[in-house]
């Protein structure tokens, strides 16, 4: 079981009016129990078509309110929660399902159906500005050089030590939560890192806005 409330409740800002935090609750393909080893559609297709609940955080006491709730449906509908760290506010995602719309009346074309224009506004709708953060996934192959990855993280600039580098556990490793840093010479350092101790590895995946976990069974 993977349970990050306690260290993502310490994350969680709320600085102006309309600010919140997106939670998804979805089913991932790797989860799919296959019962008699036929696949069950409603693991795969894409993340909209997986997802069965979302929430817009809106304070720390509506966190701790639905912390019960989104536990329960995880264990019982065998899903995974996601938190998408970098905030958003009700004010963008309006504005994104305003323009979503307004694009599509402009353009003549057929219209999509609207049923997942909340959860793409809000997938788009990222106002952390100067608290943004990235997500580093290291994952199983990754693991045994986690401190390394740490390290080299620190040498990029314009790393913030103050802020630290914090862990968030995921099914197969960590979820290494930074503030952005230059990409470019995480590469060559990484490289270097490789070369120097023969590993056959290639730079671990750095998501800008991807979600990190926050509950599965």
């Amino acid at each position: 079981m993977v349970d990050n409330f306690k260290i993502i409740r310490s994350m969680l800002k709320f600085e102006n009016p309309g600010d919140c935090y997106y939670v998804q609750l979805l089913r991932r393909q790797s989860d799919d129990p296959k019962i008699g080893g036929v696949p069950d559609p409603a693991y795969h297709g894409n993340m909209h078509s997986r997802s069965i609940k979302d929430y817009f955080i809106s304070s720390l006491e509506h966190f701790d309110e639905v912390e019960k709730e989104i536990k329960t449906i995880c264990d019982v509908f065998n899903v995974r929660a996601y938190i998408r760290l970098n905030k958003r506010n009700f004010k963008d995602v309006s504005m994104a399902i305003f323009k979503h719309i307004t694009d599509e009346i402009c353009s003549g074309e057929t219209y999509a159906s609207p049923h997942h224009l909340v959860a793409s506004a809000a997938g788009r709708a990222n106002c952390a500005g100067k608290d943004k953060t990235w997500v580093v996934d290291v994952d199983a192959e990754y693991v045994p050089y986690k401190q390394n990855i740490c390290e080299l993280i620190e040498k990029c600039e314009p790393f913030q030590p103050a802020n630290g580098i914090l862990e968030i556990q995921t099914k197969n490793g960590f979820h290494l939560i930074v503030k952005p840093f230059h990409t470019e010479k995480i590469d060559g350092l990484w490289s270097g890192f490789c070369e120097e101790n023969s590993i056959d590895l290639p730079r671990f995946d750095i998501h800008k806005d991807n979600p990190t976990i926050l509950y599965a069974k």
